[in-house]
Order: C-alpha cells, then structure tokens, then sequence
C-alpha cells in the first residue's frame, strides 16, 4: 500500500471529511494502520466526537478493539474518558463488539469512568445510563483493581457520599461485603472510622455483615466502641452487632 494514500485516508479522517474518505476507503488495504502519531483512524474519529466517520470505519472493517500505540488503551477506554461522553458512540462501539472488561492499568472501563466520576475529571450528568449500559452488556461491577480494591470500595472512601451512585451499583450487584485485601476490613468498619453514620446506615440497611471480623478480629461494635463514637455504637448494637473479638493471648473470645 503506497504509504501516501494511507497518510491521506487518515487526513481526511482528521479532517472529518466524510467525501473524502469515502473516496479513499476502497485503496485502503488496513484500515487500522496507525499514523505518526500512534493513532489509526477510528480513535481519530473517536477524538473529534465524529459518530459518522465512527460508523463508516466500523462497517468498514474498523477494529473496535485495537489499542492505541503502546499505553493498551482501546477506542472504548478513550470514549469513556472523554469530558462529557456521547453514550451514542459508547453504544456504537459495544454493539460492534467493544470489549467493556478490557483493563487498562489495572482498570475495566467502568472502573475507569466512575473513577472520572469521583475525581469530577468529567461531566457525569448521565452517569446513571452509562452505567447501566455497561453493565447490561457485561461489565464486572465486582472486578478488583491492581490493589485488590473493589469499585465499590473506591466509591466508599471518597470525601463525598454519593447516595444515588451507591444505590445504583448496589442494585447492579456490587458486592457490599467486600474485604480489605491489607486489613481484612469491610466497607463498615470505613464508615464507622470517617464517622460517617449516613454510609453505615446504607450498608447495614441492605444486609452488610454486622459482625465481621477484620484480619486483627475486630468487629465493627468493637472499633465503633474503641473510637468512641455514640451513635455508631447504637446502630451497630440495633442491628445485631456483637462486642466479641478473639483474645490471642488468652486463647479464647471475649
């Protein structure tokens, strides 16, 4: 392939020139190569919000799943990462196969865009649909991270308490009891530690394990105590939370 009429087959793609590109497909031989600048066509597209350029390249053979020079992000990651997304173009590339649980340092594509959320690094405004897509077509809510943390996890250390986010990955399945991979603590023994009685009542109202016990077999009832915050202590006792650790010394529970 005469490297000219590739170099033009990507301009006009820069150049959201849809005559032009048309033009040139039928030379095309691959029509993912990449340009100088590591990118090939369709994350060029991508970059330039350009659904229609996006849907030619795609029917045209576009591989929905390369990724863009070294850093293995794929034009699904680079969407999702975009400072208000066009679900439009998230659903264009997972019907034509995107991959949603690809990891991108350490990260699937919902990790990575309630990340963003989190991070206020994008307008999350239809945050509630984009979720939903994703996880309608497979996505793991539940996937851990290079650290071992759940998105779950991430969502509860956060400064703010986003009731509605919580609710939704809640409802999707997120796994509510998922331990600390260092501490062996619950999202429970977090809240009861940022004294936040908002986020305890949530994860005991829909079914959290009151009495836990972390890697040191300390319950929740017990560091709520150790802290000596009153109002956790009094939810933790209404749900069933029990003061019991196991005593290495002396070999038996107290």
């Amino acid at each position: 392939m005469n490297s000219k009429m590739e170099d033009l087959f990507l301009q006009t793609v820069r150049n959201n020139d849809v005559n032009s590109l048309k033009l040139c497909l039928p030379y095309i031989e691959n029509i993912n190569v990449l340009g100088h600048e590591g990118w090939n066509a369709l994350f060029n597209a991508l970059t330039n919000r350009n659904y229609e350029i996006m849907k030619i390249l795609i029917d045209a053979g576009a591989d929905v799943n390369c990724r863009w020079s070294n850093s293995g992000g794929t034009v699904l990651h680079s969407a999702i990462g975009q400072y208000k997304v066009d679900i439009n173009i998230i659903k264009l590339l997972i019907d034509a196969g995107a991959d949603v649980n690809h990891q991108y340092n350490g990260f699937n594509v919902l990790d990575q865009f309630l990340d963003n959320i989190l991070g206020c690094k994008i307008d999350a405004t239809n945050y509630n649909e984009l979720v939903n897509l994703l996880c309608d077509n497979g996505a793991d809510i539940n996937h851990l991270d290079n650290n071992g943390y759940s998105l779950f996890d991430r969502v509860f250390k956060q400064k703010y308490y986003n009731t509605d986010l919580t609710e939704l990955l809640y409802n999707r399945g997120a796994d509510i009891d998922h331990a600390d991979p260092n501490t062996g603590q619950t999202l429970l023994f977090y809240a009861i530690s940022n004294r936040n009685i908002k986020i305890a009542e949530f994860l005991l109202l829909h079914g959290a394990n009151v009495n836990h016990h972390d890697n040191s077999d300390i319950t929740p009832l017990y560091h709520a105590m150790y802290l000596g915050n009153q109002d956790m202590i009094k939810l933790i006792q209404n749900y069933g939370g029990t003061f019991d650790i196991y005593d290495s010394i002396h070999n038996d529970y107290v």
